[in-house]
């Protein structure tokens, strides 16, 4: 993956304020990195907020990491997306279960960059259900999926 660096926001990373972090990116938003960085800390702040149990935020130290992390889930969601098949999809959904992704993220990702949002959305419900073995992970990403807030922000390139 591409490495992304943003010192100012590694800085407020480091010292574990997701809130801050949103602050200083929805004030000066430089981009489209910068963008996805916006985004991702939106969702983790829904997280902490919402309770879910195991927050992306915290997990990683730079901004490129979680740019990479982004990129990875959406490239994972391509996957649903276009339908490549039962091993490739079995894949995603470990990969989900494994890092229990929130509905946060998941959601987000999927309003932003998949072409037709409710049609992937009912794609990875049908999937998600049949797929997802950790009853524990399968339980609570459904109580939070209803409490998921997507925002809508304009990007200046």
């Amino acid at each position: 993956m591409r490495r992304v660096e943003n010192e100012r926001i590694d800085a407020i990373i480091r010292m574990g304020d997701v809130g801050e972090a949103v602050r200083n990116l929805a004030g000066d938003c430089r981009g489209i990195v910068d963008y996805v960085l916006l985004r991702i800390f939106l969702a983790c702040s829904q997280e902490i907020k919402n309770g879910w149990s195991c927050s992306l935020f915290g997990r990683f130290d730079s901004s490129g990491r979680y740019y990479d992390m982004f990129m990875k889930i959406k490239l994972y969601l391509r996957r649903i997306e276009f339908e490549l098949g039962e091993p490739e999809i079995r894949d995603v959904f470990r990969f989900f279960e494994k890092d229990r992704i929130s509905p946060y993220i998941i959601y987000d990702i999927m309003h932003v960059n998949m072409a037709d949002e409710e049609e992937m959305r009912e794609k990875f419900s049908r999937c998600f259900f049949i797929m997802v073995t950790d009853e524990g992970y399968k339980k609570e990403f459904a109580e939070h999926a209803g409490k998921v807030e997507i925002y809508d922000i304009p990007i200046d390139e």
